[in-house]
């Protein structure tokens, strides 16, 4: 055991020290994704672009892909994820259900409330955190020194806490940190300003808030998963085509299109001049979130699993040193 146990430590010292962590934000590939985000954006606002029949579908594909790839990437080191079991995954249909109608019924019985200045101020903060979220780390890989954690800051003891719950008595921050605070601040309150009139800014919004949610959000299991996809075509398909028969009025396209709450809870597109079909009067043509995150969970577990199935040469180096 002497000569072999001398061997083993032999090997395991020969090899490389561990590298740090790897992030997805921290990479090229993280590079690329966003810019082809963000130029997909600036292509659907091009005029000559929205008034071709099938451009709002390449347009919501494009981005419903991206923000996919993006949301479940940064979900593969992401330490805060919560993961949904399969009690909250039947009940989440549940949960939409009774938000939608109660939307519903707020809009049919009290058309004259008015919540959009609370939706204002939720959509604002959400907005800003997503951005910041997406903005901290893509700008401290690529800003060069001002991306090093160079400000250190004593918060009063109770303000911040860390994952685990404790108290931070310490909080370093880089130069680019600020410019992140700043971008998101800047870009959620051109946003608001603007009354949620400008599509593509609200699109951006939109897409970044559901990548944070793939970030932060995951199912437990496949089968999790299952239940929760087939739990909301159900949802999707009564209160689309089952609630018109049922209630007179198609539930999801009344809540949808109504300025009740008007905020980046959705894809728009403008629509083609001559569109017609139900809600033909409302400017875009629509895309739900919900729509673009929900199958996101499942692209995001996948992705998981498939990085947990890679080997570690490392470790299986090591083992085979000890045998």
């Amino acid at each position: 055991a002497g000569p072999r146990q001398a061997d083993y430590q032999h090997s395991v010292a020969a090899l490389p020290s561990a590298p740090p962590q790897w992030v997805w934000e921290e990479s090229n590939d993280a590079i690329k994704a966003y810019a082809v985000f963000f130029g997909w954006l600036a292509l659907g606002s091009l005029p000559q672009l929205q008034g071709s029949g099938n451009a709002d579908l390449m347009y919501f594909l494009g981005l419903a892909v991206l923000t996919t790839y993006i949301g479940a990437h940064r979900g593969l080191t992401s330490k805060s994820r919560q993961q949904m079991t399969i009690r909250e995954g039947l009940l989440a249909p549940v949960l939409a259900s009774c938000s939608l109608f109660g939307l519903y019924l707020i809009i049919k019985f009290i058309p004259d409330l008015s919540l959009q200045t609370f939706f204002d101020a939720y959509f604002w903060l959400l907005g800003s955190l997503a951005i910041f979220g997406a903005a901290k780390p893509l700008l401290r890989f690529t800003s060069g020194p001002l991306g090093k954690r160079s400000i250190e800051w004593n918060p009063p003891k109770g303000w911040l806490i860390d994952e685990q719950g404790n108290d931070l008595d310490l909080v370093q921050l880089a130069p680019s940190d600020l410019i992140a605070v700043g971008m998101a601040v800047g870009l959620a309150t051109s946003e608001l300003l603007g009354h949620h009139t400008s599509f593509t800014l609200n699109n951006m919004v939109a897409c970044l808030v559901a990548t944070e949610i793939l970030a932060l959000v995951g199912v437990r299991s496949f089968r999790t998963a299952a239940l929760l996809l087939v739990g909301l075509l159900v949802y999707d398909v009564f209160w689309v085509f089952g609630s018109p028969s049922v209630v007179g009025e198609n539930v999801m396209l009344q809540v949808a299109t109504s300025d009740l709450v008007v905020g980046p809870t959705r894809l728009l597109f403008p629509r083609a001049p001559g569109s017609v079909g139900e809600a033909a009067d409302f400017p875009f043509s629509l895309l739900g979130l919900g729509d673009i995150a929900i199958p996101g969970l499942l692209a995001a577990l996948a992705l998981r699993y498939d990085a947990s199935r890679i080997t570690n040469m490392q470790a299986r180096a090591v083992a085979a040193a000890a045998a």
